[in-house]
């Protein structure tokens, strides 16, 4: 899952040693770092910090600027980021747990399935999605509750709903469903 993001500290470290027309020991010896550590970096072998990452970059002439994406970009990203973790689910072992209705695989799902990693960055893209209203936040809680019961991510959930509610927000309404008509067109 993570193997295309392991690869973009050192792209861009190759990309900062391009730009400056720096060796790779001469970039090392600016920055302080052992050659060998700036080579791991760069082939992939480790992951700097972010500071290491400004310092290479000052070192090179550069400055480590962190930008938001554009919305083409993060619609990509996230578009990969979510084939990855359904591909990964499909590798898991699993035991039968009988029927399951799910939510339509649109930011509802979406959602669900940054709830289930329960990383920092996935809470701050799933606040952000509860704000802009784009997913079915009692859908997602009731998915989550089939999958893992009642948990943190639930009450995380619930929590963001309700202070939503409590600004007086309308929270989305779930996806029409589909009519008879619909189906026979």
């Amino acid at each position: 899952m993570s193997g295309s993001n392991d690869r973009v500290a050192g792209d861009l470290i190759a990309r900062v040693r391009r730009t400056s027309g720096l060796t790779q020991a001469e970039l090392a010896r600016r920055s302080g770092l052992q050659q060998s550590v700036l080579s791991a970096y760069e082939h992939g072998r480790r992951q700097p910090s972010v500071s290491a990452l400004a310092r290479i970059a000052r070192a090179a002439g550069l400055e480590l600027e962190i930008s938001p994406l554009s919305d083409a970009d993060a619609l990509k990203r996230s578009g990969k980021i979510l084939i990855d973790v359904l591909e990964l689910a499909d590798r898991m072992p699993s035991r039968p747990r009988g029927e399951l209705t799910y939510p339509p695989l649109i930011c509802t799902g979406l959602a669900v399935f940054k709830a289930m990693f329960a990383r920092p960055r996935d809470w701050v893209d799933i606040e952000a999605m509860v704000e802009a209203r784009s997913f079915d936040v009692d859908e997602a809680i009731r998915w989550i509750r089939e999958l893992v019961g009642e948990d943190e991510r639930v009450a995380k959930l619930t929590a963001l709903r309700a202070a939503r509610q409590s600004q007086g927000e309308p929270l989305p309404l779930r996806p029409p469903a589909p009519s008879a008509q619909d189906e026979s067109s």
